[in-house]
């Protein structure tokens, strides 16, 4: 029997200075002043104008007229003026702790059945102090020009685990078994945010000959939530909408306000438009609806099934952890042969497929609209156009209650509030062959090793009830 018992732990601190941005407040108070800031002089204590007690200054000597002026010709005092260098400071700790024990238990008629068990915890905190004029929600007065607004985070989790394992002899020295065995265990992880997860597995081993062997077996596995996916604060990102704008009556996609879409239905496009109306009157003002359904010539509604959107993401302290059925079977060739230029070669190829569910994963901006606006996930939108009643309620769900809608032209896909939800689904299948082959030459060694993996299906989808797209082949 051996045993281990070891413990760790380590802190990262880093500390991080971000030249080169500008304060918008600041910025546009120097540029609306006279001659874009000529002369410009002003402190953040009106009291004491002419002092400065107490309070913060500024001055612009040549005011930062951007269009006649170049950069290095306006004074320094007008660039120290706008000026906002960012601070900010992350810091990781993990500690971590753990004892390992294996050996043989007993002899079997095909070998020794041996063991090995095991416990361990580990400790993750993570910190982050933001600048706090990119502080989101604390300096709704200004922020860095360029630079999306997130907020602190101070979050943390720990993990109580045991484990044990068997390998199993169970047959040896038979015709066409050289040996067959057994691996079989599992694990019960308890962490403080999601509770406890159990993992096993069964695996066999059949060693046929000497340069023949199978392999293969069943592995349940769940992964808990990170601290990202839990503890996230607030923080605002530009991304991809899969389907475009799917308020616009030009949309492709066939859960729209378009009509004519392929697939989809005039009383489906005319349920969904009436609770985008609402939407847009609710969160850009009155009228924006009319301006954008009756006032805007339809040409300038965005077209097309994608396009881009603001998205805020925020961390789930609510998730579970995800699951995953793993079944695996393959066969390892090694050479029968003796001579230098065949005794080291060996050829495995194995089949693989995974079934995850309640996956992990951020909600896309096309997601979140879908989840609003699709009457399958939003029950309320069917029939909306004929009752002004319901057309509201359907725009109150707490789905909708996520979309900010203002169709000017840059902001035609909307704005989300997203979070990470268990709703994925994956189905993966492949095939992993390896290849690896050495011989001496000279006073060295010539080595050839080839992997391949290959994608039988690689199918998905991002929200519950929603057929699985099967991506392989398309990257």
């Amino acid at each position: 029997w051996t045993w281990q018992v070891f413990g760790q732990h380590g802190q990262n601190e880093t500390f991080t200075k971000q030249n080169g941005f500008f304060s918008l407040s600041r910025l546009r108070t120097v540029l609306t002043s006279p001659n874009f800031g000529t002369g410009f002089t002003s402190n953040s204590n009106l009291a004491s104008p002419r002092v400065n007690f107490g309070a913060n200054f500024g001055n612009c000597t040549t005011g930062m007229n951007f269009f006649t002026t170049a950069w290095e010709n306006i004074s320094d005092d007008c660039k120290q003026a706008v000026s906002a260098d960012l601070k900010n400071r992350v810091v990781t700790r993990q500690t971590v702790a753990e004892a390992n024990l294996q050996g043989g238990l007993f002899d079997l008629p095909a070998g020794q059945l041996r063991y090995a068990a095991g416990a361990s915890y580990r400790d993750l905190r993570f910190q982050f102090i933001n600048d706090t004029i990119n502080q989101q929600g604390a300096s709704f007065l200004d922020q860095a020009v360029g630079l999306y607004p997130s907020q602190d985070v101070d979050a943390g989790y720990n993990v109580k685990e045991v484990y044990g394992e068997l390998l199993v002899p169970v047959l040896q020295d038979l015709p066409l078994i050289e040996s067959l065995s057994l691996e079989l265990g599992g694990r019960m992880s308890h962490y403080n945010t999601t509770g406890t997860s159990w993992t096993y597995k069964i695996l066999g081993d059949w060693e046929v000959t000497d340069w023949i062997r199978v392999r293969g077996g069943y592995n349940r596995a769940e992964r808990a939530p990170n601290a990202s996916e839990l503890f996230l604060a607030p923080s605002q990102v530009v991304t991809g909408n899969a389907t475009g704008d799917i308020c616009s009556q030009r949309s492709l996609a066939s859960v729209s306000a378009n009509p004519n879409a392929a697939n989809n239905t005039a009383a489906r496009a005319a349920d969904i438009q009436a609770v985008c109306r609402v939407i847009m009157d609710r969160t850009a003002g009155a009228g924006t609806a009319a301006d954008y359904y009756d006032n805007r010539a339809l040409a300038d509604q965005p077209q097309g099934a994608s396009g881009f959107a603001w998205v805020n993401q925020v961390g789930n302290p609510n998730l579970e952890p995800e699951k995953a059925n793993t079944w695996t079977a393959g066969v390892v060739v090694r050479s029968p042969f003796s001579s230098p230029l065949l005794s080291r070669l060996r050829l495995s190829v194995d089949w693989w497929n995974i079934k995850l569910k309640d996956a992990i994963g951020v909600q896309a901006a096309d997601a979140a609209a879908y989840a609003c606006l699709d009457p399958t996930f939003n029950p309320l939108v069917s029939g909306a156009a004929n009752n002004a009643t319901q057309a509201t309620q359907a725009a109150t769900t707490a789905a909708c209650a996520k979309i900010r809608y203002d169709p000017a032209p840059l902001l035609a896909a909307g704005s989300f509030d997203v979070t990470f939800l268990n709703a994925g689904r994956v189905d993966i299948a492949g095939i992993d062959g390896q290849l690896d082959w050495a011989t001496e030459v000279g006073p060295g060694t010539l080595t050839i090793n080839a992997l391949i993996n290959y994608y039988l299906h690689y199918k998905s989808a991002n929200l519950p009830g929603v057929p699985m797209v099967d991506y392989a082949g398309t990257l």
